[in-house]
């Protein structure tokens, strides 16, 4: 009987998670603002640990903007600063990024997004990075969801992450994620990871709500 070739890309990435070598967080804190009955703006930060939460390597704070053009289509932009951890100090990076987003309703939601970024190193040439996810969200009571994403470079794949978690709304204002998964690291000297991801939403509810 033949192995169906669909199956490959899961079972190299199951193999992956199991070679991991390191556990890293990745903790987001937002707060969305609706401008208008089509724009949102976001206040993002985040925390990201590695060595078991013994290493604090990067954070970051900035501005997202979502303007929905279409019932399905929303355009995004925004701007982050990043302080990272490197091998002698820390080191500074601007990260301007613009993109779409789509969602598409059935049974389950699929969100699809893609984002082109340029990086403004303070240290270091600058570069751009393309980020295309794809997330699927089932109809259950939690929000669980399933997600994929890939990073790359000119011509090179820079990482991958997949995710499983739940994302439940705790009443108007806020939403709670919680994920576990892992990601793969393709420049050199790096190994896979596993990831435990969360996130805390805050928003803002304007009159027309």
């Amino acid at each position: 009987m033949r192995f169906p070739t669909r199956f490959i890309p899961v079972f190299l990435c199951a193999v992956s998670g199991l070679l991991a070598e390191d556990l890293e967080t990745q903790n987001v804190f937002e707060v969305s603002v609706p401008v208008s009955g089509r724009t949102e703006l976001i206040a993002h930060s985040q925390i990201r640990t590695a060595d078991y939460l013994r290493d604090l390597y990067q954070v970051r704070g900035g501005a997202i903007v979502n303007y929905r053009l279409r019932p399905r289509l929303t355009l995004i932009g925004g701007d982050y600063y990043v302080e990272e951890e490197a091998p002698l100090r820390w080191r500074g990076t601007n990260r301007l990024f613009g993109g779409i987003g789509l969602t598409f309703r059935r049974k389950a939601t699929i969100e699809a997004r893609t984002l082109a970024e340029r990086h403004f190193r303070i240290e270091g040439p600058d570069y751009w990075r393309l980020r295309q996810r794809v997330r699927v969200v089932l109809p259950l009571r939690l929000s669980p969801y399933f997600s994929a994403e890939y990073l790359t470079r000119v011509r090179r794949l820079d990482s991958g992450r997949f995710l499983a978690g739940i994302r439940p709304s705790l009443g108007e204002h806020f939403q709670f994620e919680l994920a576990g998964g892992y990601y793969l690291y393709a420049l050199p000297g790096d190994s896979p990871a596993y990831v435990i991801f969360t996130a805390v939403r805050y928003r803002f509810h304007n009159r027309h709500d």
